[in-house]
């Protein structure tokens, strides 16, 4: 996926949670989803997923 740069650090993730940054570029006009799921903590790690959802219709 071009123009989309997913940044995750985990700073005290199990006391805070897991901070995500986003740097995008069109993300928010293509329509990106981002979803941060937590596993048990950091024993699993944290699973990050990037789903491009596209309007199917363009005039």
């Amino acid at each position: 996926m071009e123009g989309v740069r997913v940044v995750v650090e985990e700073e005290r993730a199990l006391v805070e949670g897991t901070r995500v940054v986003i740097e995008e570029e069109r993300a928010l006009v293509e329509g990106t989803r981002v979803v941060v799921e937590e596993e048990r903590g950091l024993v699993e790690g944290t699973r990050v997923v990037v789903e491009e959802e596209r309007a199917t219709r363009r005039s």
